[in-house]
């Protein structure tokens, strides 16, 4: 087995199926890289725009207020069918978390993270179930947010298509050469 989270370094264990792995034993784990003491994670659900339950991941200071004063890093991604799933994360531990701040990851639609049919949920002309997800974690998560950091960002949707990889994201923005597909891709361009 290996076992992992976001407060927990990878830890390869040996377990018997005997037990149905109820007694699983350590055998090599990478080192822990931040002081994890006090620091919790909790799921939670925001509702969106349309009603559908997103789940997201909030890590944090058991004694910090969920007040909206607690300065706050928001992530998510969906989009490709890639999954936000729990894992260490050595910089956000020892710089961010240890120091008061708390991390949310934000399960959107686009995502893989429950499947073909939530990726599905936001392709095209329903992408902007992505951002009102996004916004919803934003809103219920009680932290403060005070900037945005677009880490991958996909700005120009009108001439997307004639970047290197551009032409195979068509199938999940849409084509902007193709007007009525233009419609709705205009709206987040």
């Amino acid at each position: 087995l290996i076992k992992d989270g976001y407060l927990q370094p990878d830890t390869l264990q040996l377990a018997s199926a005997a037990d149905c792995a109820q007694a699983p034993r350590d055998l090599k784990a990478k080192p822990a890289m931040f002081d994890v003491t006090g620091l919790v994670t909790e799921q939670h659900e925001a509702i969106s725009a349309d009603g559908t339950k997103v789940p997201y991941f909030l890590i944090r200071r058991s004694d910090v207020p969920l007040d909206g004063t607690t300065p706050t890093l928001l992530d998510g991604y969906g989009g490709f069918e890639i999954p936000m799933t729990p894992g260490y994360s050595a910089g956000v531990g020892a710089a961010w978390l240890e120091k008061g701040g708390a991390k949310v990851i934000a399960n959107i639609r686009g995502g893989g993270e429950f499947g073909p049919a939530w990726h599905q949920a936001a392709l095209k002309e329903n992408r902007h179930r992505a951002y009102e997800d996004f916004e919803a974690v934003a809103a219920t998560s009680s932290t403060d947010f005070g900037a945005v950091v677009c880490q991958v960002p996909l700005l120009d949707m009108q001439r997307y298509h004639k970047l290197l990889a551009g032409a195979s994201w068509m199938a999940e923005y849409g084509d902007p050469d193709d007007a009525e597909e233009w419609k709705f891709v205009r709206t987040f361009s």
